[in-house]
């Protein structure tokens, strides 16, 4: 890479901190042309134009079994990026969540003096408060994306600024319900049920059995319900889709938010897929499985009321979690059914989540963190604007 002076390099390790990345990418580009950036991401840094040194797919992970089973492969990347940072000394690497990995390499860019932005923080609030002192101390500039992230951070002294969440602009459905239902043979005046079981294969393996034993107990009492079971992106070539699906559950591609907003009510893995079915105002159900290790040491550890963002958000449980043991299918079954014979109250979680869509603040979230972060390249010797 010709040393230009404005490069930056960004690390996403998970699919979610490549989907954002990809939009702060496209505003600093858009603010900033002339930037030249790299790092570790997955399809949507590449569409934006990122040269990638690493894939955000090697990297992700859920739950310290899957840590032990990928920490060669993690190990080889934290490596590749540290001696990255030695020879090229970007003017500023911003991190993207994903804590444990990029705290780690936020260390080896404080020894050498280079500026540290991390856009999207780790849940320091929910478990293991003790990281903010390492913050504070590493990182420049934290964004955050939730109102009460600022509030977390200011009381520890950590520099931080909240934009907004980026997907309040990104996430919207391409045509109607109507249409999305003609296109799938679905009945728009019949409940339809969506089912969503991560964007991990981990998580898919834990939860879609689960899921599918529900929907067939679901259609076995109401058999007007539909089902649709939008596939991740990251998981197109996955063997766990390979096999034929029930007759009435519909296997979606690429509309991930069609269905979403073409369903009256979602079953769902937990993390960032839950606010984007807040932002499209769709009920929900939650369901949360780790390993049993994972699990305990979660209870050991953290110290929030609430698994789902959508709750804590609202500071209250808007939408039901089933955790751990308690996800089966009969408990899956019965809440939806519950929910389906109650439209009231179906409802009442639209409204509670339309408060929630409205805390997650105005669109423009990228762009205000593209700003932030080229302030912090002029205060640090590069104005780029």
């Amino acid at each position: 890479m010709a040393n230009t002076g404005e490069h930056i390099l960004i690390v996403a390790g998970e699919a979610s901190g490549d989907l954002h990345g990809a939009h702060l990418v496209r505003a600093l580009k858009q603010q900033s042309p002339q930037l030249e950036i790299c790092g570790v991401g997955g399809s949507h840094l590449t569409t934006e134009g990122v040269t990638l040194l690493g894939s955000s797919d090697e990297l992700a992970v859920v739950g310290v079994f899957e840590v032990v089973k990928k920490l060669k492969t993690v190990w080889r990347v934290y490596k590749q990026l540290s001696r990255y940072l030695n020879e090229h000394r970007p003017d500023v690497l911003i991190l993207i969540d994903y804590p444990e990995f990029n705290l780690r390499l936020a260390r080896v860019a404080h020894r050498l003096g280079l500026p540290i932005v991390y856009y999207i923080s780790p849940q320091v609030w929910a478990w293991r408060s003790n990281r903010v002192k390492l913050i504070r101390r590493l990182v420049t500039k934290m964004i955050v994306i939730f109102p009460f992230e600022q509030a977390f951070y200011k009381s520890h002294g950590v520099d931080v600024e909240w934009v907004g969440h980026p997907l309040v602009e990104s996430v919207r459905p391409s045509q109607s319900k109507d249409v999305f239902c003609r296109q799938h043979e679905l009945n728009p005046t019949q409940p339809i049920i969506g089912l969503l079981p991560g964007s991990r294969e981990s998580e898919v393996e834990r939860l879609l059995p689960m899921m599918l034993e529900a929907a067939q107990r679901i259609y076995a009492q109401k058999p007007e319900v539909q089902f649709v079971l939008p596939l991740a992106a990251s998981l197109e070539q996955s063997a766990l889709f390979q096999t034929a699906l029930p007759s009435f559950v519909r296997l979606v591609r690429q509309q991930t938010y069609d269905a979403i907003h073409a369903a009256d009510l979602v079953v769902t893995a937990s993390g960032t897929v839950t606010v984007e079915t807040a932002i499209l105002e769709t009920p929900m159900i939650i369901t949360y499985i780790v390993s049993p290790l994972t699990y305990w040491l979660g209870r050991l550890f953290i110290n929030v009321p609430f698994i789902g963002m959508v709750n804590l958000i609202a500071n209250k449980q808007i939408v039901k979690e089933l955790i751990q043991t308690q996800v089966t299918s009969e408990a899956i079954a019965q809440e939806v059914l519950t929910l389906l014979e109650h439209p009231e109250q179906l409802e009442i979680i639209r409204q509670d989540l339309r408060v929630v869509r409205q805390k997650l603040g105005e669109t423009g979230a990228a762009e205000r963190a593209a700003a932030v972060i080229l302030d912090v390249l002029k205060k640090y010797g590069r104005d780029l604007s």
